[in-house]
């Protein structure tokens, strides 16, 4: 168990470190949260509790939606609070880390928690984490009105806790969340998912608060030098910070399942698991996918036509653009009141983002959607990979257009094998990711004219040191989740 806690914290480092390259946000969250899913029945499945190498799948799926809420999140500027102005600042901006943390590592992990107990454990039916599922947006928005609005910079107006100066936040929203999943695991006495899901938000609070002092130390100079002094040219704060979230929340995750098992155990119950017929399922998983391809068809019209007039305001007053820009855009932008679909796009882009890619599939997967969950946990964050690489200027037309179109066709291969009720072997998900990334840094960074010229005037240690040193310790990581997995779950 210990082997594959390091194994799963090692993995986890991975994916969080890689979250924030190509994609970001909720929709690179995916990846670590269906690796977070697939370790947790791993360990499940190591510490007695049966069938949870048969529902990995579905645990990977449910963690892969889970995680991706998350990311609505900002926290840009909450790691500037930490980095400038005196003490007040720095504990604000660690604090509020810590929070944002606790936040996303605690709802995914509910979810995840509550999958085990639905599908492993025969103790909840699926339908109740549905409402469950709706319930929790009813209370984000309720939160993000309580606790985070109103949030007015150019008039000086800001909520009563804040920790980002121009850009809205929405942790109130998934502290509500948070809440209401504590409430209710509490409720139905399931005090192993609810001490789990608190560990690991535990963990990645931990991760985040002293990932940032890692990251802040990096962009401090003592005598002139940098941290570490020559090594620092090899080593890069951001990505040890986000390598640190994961890291301690996938530890958190794991060591607090060994821990309260021992204490609370896992009954079992005698409510039948969700399990739709092969064509429902199937005909769900079709209908998910079809609501995916119109979101992604708005969202193409959203991006290419003009800009409403009010939206533009609201992004300047937010400080989403700069000046120039603004002025750019105001000269195509247009007065004419947009559709309803177009308005919802404006009033909320990242909620309806959730809603396709978390909300919605996480409601199928618990009424009984195999098929959602195995295209949550495989197709689709290869699937958002193609959506980025498609809109991804800086690769070049017909660089971004041959990218995305081998993501896409792998996303497509997945989805059709499983629709056709062949399944595919789960290191696929991580494989074809991490193959795409690399290829794509190596575009991006190894071969770029600036990096080349870098290189030939100050040497590989300033030009290609700390990217090297990033893939090596990603390669790790990889290895120890392929390891862990196949030893303890396969």
């Amino acid at each position: 168990m210990i082997v594959l806690l390091l194994c799963c914290a090692l993995g986890l480092s991975y994916a969080w470190g890689m979250r924030g390259t190509p994609i970001g946000h909720g929709s690179g969250a995916m990846l670590p949260g269906a690796m977070l899913g697939l370790f947790t029945a791993a360990a499940a499945e190591t510490l007695g509790i049966d069938n949870a190498a048969e529902n990995a799948v579905i645990l990977a799926g449910v963690g892969a939606a889970a995680m991706f809420p998350g990311g609505e999140m900002t926290y840009g500027q909450t790691i500037g609070l930490a980095h400038r102005g005196g003490a007040l600042s720095f504990w604000r901006g660690q604090l509020g880390l810590a929070l944002k943390g606790f936040l996303w590592f605690q709802c995914a992990a509910a979810y995840i928690m509550l999958g085990l107990s639905v599908f492993c454990g025969n103790r909840i039916a699926g339908w109740e984490i549905c409402l469950v599922a709706a319930g929790s947006m009813l209370l984000r928005s309720f939160g993000i009105w309580l606790l985070n609005r109103p949030h007015e910079p150019r008039r000086g107006i800001y909520p009563k806790i804040y920790f980002s100066i121009t850009r809205p936040e929405v942790w109130g929203g998934y502290l509500c969340v948070s809440a209401g999943l504590i409430w209710y695991m509490a409720l139905r006495l399931e005090w192993l998912a609810l001490c789990v899901s608190l560990a690991a938000g535990a963990g990645a609070a931990v991760g985040w608060f002293f990932g940032n002092m890692i990251h802040r130390r990096f962009k401090e100079t003592a005598s002139g030098r940098p941290f570490l002094g020559r090594l620092g040219r090899y080593l890069e704060g951001w990505k040890a910070m986000e390598c640190a979230i994961g890291f301690a929340g996938g530890a958190g995750m794991l060591g607090g399942l060994w821990a309260f098992y021992g204490v609370f155990g896992f009954e079992k119950g005698a409510v039948p698991a969700p399990e739709l017929p092969p064509v429902l399922s199937v005909g769900a998983a079709c209908a998910w996918i079809a609501v995916a391809v119109c979101h992604f068809a708005l969202e193409r019209r959203f991006d290419k036509g003009p800009i409403w007039r009010p939206a533009l305001e609201k992004l300047r007053t937010f400080d989403f653009i700069s000046e120039k820009k603004y002025l750019a855009e105001l000269e195509t932008s247009t007065e004419e009141r947009p559709g309803i679909l177009m308005r919802m796009m404006y009033a909320g882009e990242d909620f309806l983002l959730a809603l396709v890619y978390a909300w919605l599939p996480l409601a199928l997967v618990f009424g009984g959607s195999g098929e959602t969950a195995a295209l949550l946990a495989l197709g689709v964050p290869v699937f958002l990979l193609a959506k980025k690489l498609f809109a991804d200027r800086s690769l070049g037309f017909l660089g971004g257009a041959a990218a995305g179109t081998a993501a896409l066709c792998t996303a497509a291969a997945v989805a059709a094998s499983l629709l056709l009720g062949k399944e595919l072997p789960l290191w696929t998900l991580a494989a074809a990711y991490t193959l795409y990334y690399e290829l794509l840094t190596i575009w991006w960074h190894y071969l770029k004219k600036e990096r080349l010229d870098l290189f030939r005037h100050s040497g590989f240690a300033t030009a290609f040191g700390s990217i090297t040193v990033i893939h090596i310790w990603f390669i790790i990581g990889c290895a120890a989740a392929a390891a862990g997995l196949w030893s303890f779950l396969f």
